[in-house]
């Protein structure tokens, strides 16, 4: 099971993959591979009132079920936008996450 707790100012789209270490290959089996979003990416309008994207952390829980033996690589991407570059200055957008991967065995 794969679990990402994320913040992001203000708004994110993420995505975790699952590669074979072996081949390179994406393991593609849903969930994985699916875009996990936070919010517009797209800044206009503006939301000016609260609860901002940026007040709001968001819990993801992935579980990818049984895999063949082998060796394993997981890679977490994020994209981020703050809605406040498109303003008055430029404000470059935040992030934080904690991922913490588990394996049954």
């Amino acid at each position: 099971m794969i679990s990402l707790t994320a913040f992001a100012d203000n708004a994110m789209e993420a995505q975790i993959d699952l590669v074979n270490a072996t081949t390179n290959t994406i393991v593609t089996t849903p969930p994985l591979g699916q875009l996990l979003l936070d919010g517009s990416m797209d800044p206009t309008p503006v939301i000016l009132e609260p609860p901002f994207n940026w007040q709001i952390i968001r819990c993801y829980s992935i579980t990818t079920g049984l895999l063949p033996a082998g060796l394993y690589k997981i890679i977490v991407s994020f994209t981020v936008i703050n809605y406040d570059q498109y303003m008055s200055f430029p404000n470059v957008a935040g992030l934080s996450f904690i991922s913490d991967i588990y394996k049954s065995g």
